[in-house]
């Protein structure tokens, strides 16, 4: 299938984020921050201050003339459909200290918000790593992760719909709209009988 670049018809450059010790997937680079949450190039992600906090911003407050720095903070999902399907992003993650080319099962330490971070103890996620990773994040990825690229195929421009109690919130491609025109909730077999994820 075509990717999301010929789809837009432009080249892009290839961002950079790196998943902390929570399993938040950051963009930390303002450059990249606007090529990726851009309405037109996919609105990916939230904004957030640029700090430990991690506040939302508004986009008002984000592009106003005081407009502070900010991250952008990807969904797991998002974050391995730009890097393995779009090919519009680089994941790095923290070595674990006896990390080996057979992978290390040992937690990686996080890495940090700020800008001193040490290249040489960032390992670039492939294709499997990643998969494997945001799996130990997130019993749920897989199953989201299958919506959201059906999602996708089918049309739709897919945000996250967790302010609205859902999963995903959908948009129509175009003129960017103030509304989702609709809510999607994910559910699956494994996951049913979990009575949270029916707000019971």
């Amino acid at each position: 299938r075509l990717g999301a670049n010929a789809i837009l018809g432009v080249s892009m450059a290839v961002a950079r984020a790196d998943v902390d010790d929570d399993g938040q997937v950051l963009v930390r680079s303002a450059e990249d921050v606007w090529a990726l949450h851009r309405w037109e190039q996919g609105a990916h992600g939230e904004l957030v201050t640029a700090d430990d906090l991690l506040i939302p911003v508004s986009h008002r407050a984000a592009s106003g003339p005081a407009a502070q720095p900010c991250f952008l903070l990807l969904s797991l999902v998002e974050a391995f459909h730009l890097a393995f399907v779009q090919s519009r992003l680089r994941i790095f993650q923290r070595k674990a200290a006896d990390d080996t080319s057979t992978g290390s099962r040992k937690r990686p330490a996080p890495v940090e918000h700020g800008s001193g971070v040490d290249e040489s103890s960032l390992l670039q996620l492939d294709e499997a790593r990643c998969w494997a990773a945001f799996c130990r994040i997130a019993s749920r990825f897989p199953f989201d992760y299958a919506a959201y690229d059906h999602l996708l195929v089918n049309g739709w421009l897919v945000r996250s719909g967790l302010s609205f109690g859902a999963d995903f919130s959908l948009y129509r491609p175009g003129p960017r709209v103030d509304h989702a025109s609709h809510l999607v909730l994910v559910l699956s077999l494994i996951h049913i009988s979990e009575p949270t994820r029916l707000g019971m």
